[in-house]
């Protein structure tokens, strides 16, 4: 069996689509399944021998492209829609390539709802839910992230590039309006959003933040975190969510995610200064139990890539 994934170049920008082509890359290569990876369709290369095409992304143009080479060349389709609601795509166009798909992927049942929200009189398809899976390195124990202006267990991290939609900027503005040490891990991606956190950082000593780091040295900040905060506008299936409940940090959730933010034991909020003040105050003067640890145990990419092989076999069958 050979599946092609298409998605974006991943040399332009990295985020979790990228990171999940490569983990299911691995894993399928190890159960015999030929993979590669593809983010143009132009140039005349040939794609006539791959048996399955694996689309990323429901709104993007590029998505697109891959799908009108799938539909020339006759091959199956899967669509992983990570769906956002504002992207270059019509909606005529969304609604092709979920119709001529022989199977769609969701994240979630939030996911699977949101896309459903696009279709006024409904739509049959054939519906998956696949959920990211979780490094289990981050249920572990050992070191902890040490920082001079701030002890273990007593700080919020927050981890992702900063972005406006990721809304660090007010999660910071939140943490120093409360006076709690606020951790930010990630490359800078937006300008003005890194402004507003530098501006703060410079006149409150409770703030800094770290570039990204690969996931052995990343667990040491969730280890030693009281709260992970994720209080973006807009997610998918947010891995950092699922990293620190795996970790047992305390979880402040916005409530504009669809996933996790109605989880029993999380703090959910508004993505708004005040309600993430609210949500963080509660988080950090709570116990860090990690009652919610068992449950993140369920998500392992051995379960992921099984289920998503036998969905891929499913449509060479038919």
């Amino acid at each position: 069996m050979r599946v092609l994934f298409c998605n974006r170049d991943p040399r332009l920008i990295q985020g979790g689509d990228t990171g999940k082509i490569y983990k299911y890359w691995e894993r399928l290569s190890e159960v015999g399944v030929i993979c590669d990876y593809i983010h143009n369709v132009a140039g005349g290369v040939d794609l006539s021998d791959w048996d399955i095409f694996h689309i990323f992304h429901l709104g993007h143009d590029f998505s697109y492209k891959f799908h009108l080479e799938a539909m020339r060349l006759g091959k199956p389709t899967v669509i992983s829609p990570i769906y956002f609601p504002d992207q270059t795509n019509p909606k005529d166009y969304r609604r092709e390539m979920l119709e001529y798909s022989s199977a769609v992927c969701y994240l979630s049942e939030g996911e699977k709802a949101e896309v459903h929200k696009l279709f006024d009189n409904g739509i049959e398809l054939n519906e998956h839910i696949v959920p990211n899976g979780i490094n289990p390195i981050f249920n572990t124990t050992g070191d902890k992230y040490v920082h001079p202006n701030c002890p273990n267990e007593d700080y919020v991290l927050c981890v992702g590039r900063l972005d406006k939609r990721k809304n660090q900027h007010r999660l910071a503005q939140a943490c120093m309006d409360l006076d709690i040490p606020l951790l930010l891990i990630g490359d800078t991606n937006d300008g003005i959003v890194t402004k507003a956190c530098q501006g703060i950082a410079d006149k409150w000593p409770g703030l800094w933040w770290e570039h990204a780091a690969p996931a052995e040295v990343l667990v040491e900040a969730y280890r030693g975190a009281k709260v992970l905060a994720c209080t973006s506008t807009l997610e998918m299936w947010p891995n950092v969510v699922a990293e620190g409940g795996l970790a047992g940090c305390n979880l402040v959730v916005s409530n504009r995610s669809m996933t996790f933010s109605d989880l029993d034991g999380v703090w959910s909020c508004d993505p708004t200064i005040e309600s993430i003040k609210q949500a963080v105050k509660g988080a950090y003067e709570a116990d860090r139990t990690g009652d919610l640890i068992p449950y993140f145990r369920q998500f392992t990419w051995e379960k992921t890539v099984d289920q998503l092989r036998d969905i891929y076999e499913s449509i060479i069958i038919q």
